[in-house]
């Protein structure tokens, strides 16, 4: 498909077309009507020669808010997604596209350090199309208040189809994927939380430390989203400290029975792959990988309030039969926790994004907004909230941005714990001020879902809580650092 933004020269056929009727009526010559006609038909068709029968267009200004469309209208940016199979890489294409993508919603504050300037046209482009992908499949604000499983496997499709599950053969970088992050939690942490899960803890430790059989058999389906993965590894009695687990994985001969439950399992409720972790009858902690079976069941949690787009649920295995064969190659914590690092430096450039989306809504708004004959925006109580929350943007956006260079490959994760603890409490700590000051911002209508901001609260708070909270990260950042370990 492509995406095509060129307004003005649609409104120019349009009103060529229009011109060359109005002109033949007043003359009543079917001659000059003819005439005039098909030159407007030759002018739109030479606007839109470089389409196909199988692509279609979006004016992408019109998701825009109000202020700053008139900004996009000069904007034209095509953006071929049509697949070149003999290439290696998915997004090899993309290199012969000259114009960088220009990012025509970005406010001033956004760019104070010129962090941005450092990501080159490719890198652009990818989060641009992910980003234009993701809100073609959510595209209204009720599409974000419960789940529906096929808009949610028809999305996962299509960001498999774009390479973005697959790191090593397209190979993303760790900016790359923070930057892949910071895009689709700006829409929802939802589905931030659904890309986390694919790629960081399902696909990342099958490739590490599966064997082949194990990876020829799930990887290329979970490549292309047509298989969706989940990632068992918190229990009802064991959250913070998962060495406590109780889920048990007995030998008989060439398989492993397995008997448990997991709980709040995103995914857990569609899934078609399980990474699984038990302890084996030595009490070691194993990863198991698994298909869906009649012995797993997995109900989906119901009653939470955040995260609303996304399934989440249990995993209850009863008796369950996994062949040896199936047996990640690691012990202990070290094999969960590798899947964790790299999750939780997605999370930190994810929040990031969720907070330019609020900021971005709540500034709009007090422009807009007009009290005592004058705009918000000229209120100094406003403008120092806002301020504020400018700060903390920068301030997550800065680390961000720095840590991206300490970390060239996601090798390098291993080496830098305690930054990745700092960068996931800091961060989603200042994106929860900064939620929680917009909404404010916003009055009542900052409990209305038309204006986001409050769903970004609600899921702001399931993402500072999941994959670590602020205590755990600063006991983390404790032994670490100063050397002391307290966790116990």
């Amino acid at each position: 498909m492509k995406w095509v933004y060129q307004r003005r020269r649609f409104h120019l056929a349009l009103h060529l077309s229009f011109a060359g009727i109005l002109v033949g009526w007043i003359y009543q010559r079917t001659i000059q009507t003819s005439l005039l006609s098909f030159f407007a038909v030759g002018v739109s068709w030479w606007f839109y020669r470089d389409s196909s029968s199988a692509s279609y267009r979006i004016d992408g200004y019109l998701c825009l808010g109000r202020a700053k469309r008139a900004e996009c209208d000069n904007l034209f940016i095509t953006v071929s997604l049509h697949k070149h199979r003999e290439k290696r890489s998915d997004w090899a294409r993309f290199a012969r596209h000259e114009k960088p993508y220009t990012h025509c919603i970005m406010k001033k504050y956004a760019n104070l350090f010129g962090q941005f300037r450092k990501l080159d046209a490719l890198t652009n482009l990818v989060c641009s199309n992910v980003s234009q992908i993701t809100k073609t499949h959510y595209p209204t604000a009720d599409t974000f208040l419960y789940f529906n499983e096929d808009r949610y496997r028809s999305l996962y499709r299509s960001w498999g189809e774009n390479g973005i599950f697959n790191h090593k053969k397209n190979d993303v970088s760790p900016l790359l994927y923070g930057m892949l992050n910071y895009h689709i939690e700006g829409i929802d942490s939802g589905l931030r939380s659904g890309y986390s899960v694919q790629s960081s803890l399902v696909i990342n430790p099958i490739e590490q430390f599966a064997s082949e059989h194990v990876k020829s058999k799930y990887l290329d389906s979970l490549y292309s989203g047509k298989y969706v993965g989940c990632f068992g590894l918190t229990e009802p009695d064991a959250g913070s400290d998962p060495a406590s687990m109780k889920t048990t994985a007995v030998e008989e001969k060439d398989y492993y029975v397995v008997n448990g439950s997991k709980i709040w399992i995103t995914n857990s409720p569609i899934a078609d792959v399980f990474v699984l972790w038990c302890k084996n009858e030595s009490n070691q902690i194993i990863g198991l990988v698994s298909e869906r079976t009649d012995q797993i069941t997995t109900p989906a949690i119901t009653e939470k309030l955040s995260l609303m787009c996304s399934p989440t649920g249990y995993i209850y295995m009863d008796n369950l039969k996994i062949p040896k064969t199936n047996q990640l190659n690691v012990r202990g914590l070290r094999g969960p926790f590798t899947c964790l690092n790299k999750a939780r430096y997605g999370i930190s450039w994810g929040v990031v994004g969720a907070m330019e989306s609020i900021l971005n809504i709540a500034i709009d708004y007090v422009d807009e907004r007009k009290q005592f004959n004058q705009s918000l925006s000229s209120f100094q109580l406003i403008q120092n909230d806002l301020v504020h929350c400018i700060e903390l943007y920068n301030h997550s956006l800065n680390n961000s941005f720095a840590a991206a260079e300490l970390i060239q490959s996601f090798d390098d994760l291993d080496k830098h714990l305690a930054l990745i603890s700092f960068l996931k409490k800091t961060n989603c700590e200042n994106a929860l001020v900064v939620a929680r000051l917009c909404r404010d911002i916003l009055g009542g209508n900052g409990v209305s879902n038309a204006y986001h901001i409050i769903r970004h609260v609600m899921n702001l708070e399931a993402v500072n809580t999941y994959e670590g909270t602020k205590n755990i990260h600063k006991l983390i950042l404790g032994r670490e650092l100063l050397g002391k370990n307290a966790f116990f």
